[in-house]
């Protein structure tokens, strides 16, 4: 049929469902299309990004932080996953490695107030515990 292969045809029903369910806010109903996708195409990058935030919303931060990093390593230049690992990273008391992120989002994107904020936010945490390449600490070195 138009010479796309059956599992093609299976892998785009699928993702499409997955997409479906996190539009309609039924995450674990989408990682589950979302595992379905990944066994017939591992390497499927944009399942990657639904997968991260799925996992968010579900509260599995550890797992959406490494499905985020898995899809930046190939989509690096995407503001919004680095915004939702940044976010992720700071619910889990990462502030150190959230700043990246965080920093990234608002290279790509200098309008996203909501990384600023939090960046801000991240910022102070880490100046009030002293931690190393604070802008606090620079100054008073």
């Amino acid at each position: 049929r138009g010479g796309v292969p059956a599992v093609e045809r299976a892998l785009e029903r699928q993702y499409d469902a997955a997409f479906t369910a996190y539009r309609a806010g039924e995450y674990r109903r989408s990682l589950e299309f979302v595992r379905l996708v990944e066994a017939l195409r591992p390497d499927h990058a944009e399942i990657r990004f639904l997968k991260g935030f799925d996992l968010q919303m579900l509260g599995r931060l550890e797992e959406a932080v490494a499905a985020y990093e898995a899809y930046l390593s190939s989509h690096p230049g995407h503001a919004q996953v680095h915004f939702n690992a940044g976010h992720a990273l700071v619910r889990l008391g990462r502030c150190t490695e959230a700043v990246k992120h965080l920093e990234r989002t608002l290279e790509l994107r200098p309008d996203y107030e909501e990384a600023r904020e939090i960046l801000s936010s991240c910022m102070v945490q880490r100046s009030a515990r002293g931690a190393p390449g604070t802008h606090t600490e620079e100054t008073t070195t």
